[in-house]
């Protein structure tokens, strides 16, 4: 997980050194992670196109895929991001000791829904 830096744009007067207004912007929330040994339903729900007769057939043209996610570890905290938009790409190392990887990037976004938050944070196992 990692948060880019927010900008922030001053405004000033002809008069006056300092800024009469800073705004401020936050900085995109992104989830970098990989997936080993990825089954067919997996690549198709990543990179779109279709799976038939055991096959996925990679799409013809790049797909829009946002999905929600829920990044749980054993203890420490747990994130939730309701609206997340997945980029991924295909990482394989054809040997004895390689795996094939599918390292995916999930930006938060605003959700769509009426008064979600673009992320939750909680407890693994509250006491």
């Amino acid at each position: 997980m990692s948060q880019e830096d927010g900008e922030e744009t001053e405004f000033y007067a002809e008069e006056i050194d300092d800024p009469v207004e800073v705004m401020s912007k936050q900085g995109k929330t992104i989830f970098n992670f990989s997936i080993m040994n990825p089954d067919l339903t997996t690549l198709k729900r990543l990179f779109g196109g279709e799976v038939a007769s055991n096959v996925w057939a990679y799409p013809d043209a790049s797909t829009q895929i946002e999905e929600s996610l829920i990044i749980l570890p054993r203890k420490g905290l747990k994130f939730s991001v309701p609206r997340a938009k997945i980029k991924a790409k295909l990482n394989g190392e054809f040997s004895k000791k390689g795996l094939l990887l599918v390292e995916v990037t999930a930006t938060a976004m605003k959700p769509n829904t009426e008064g979600l938050k673009k992320l939750y944070v909680g407890l693994v196992n509250p006491k």
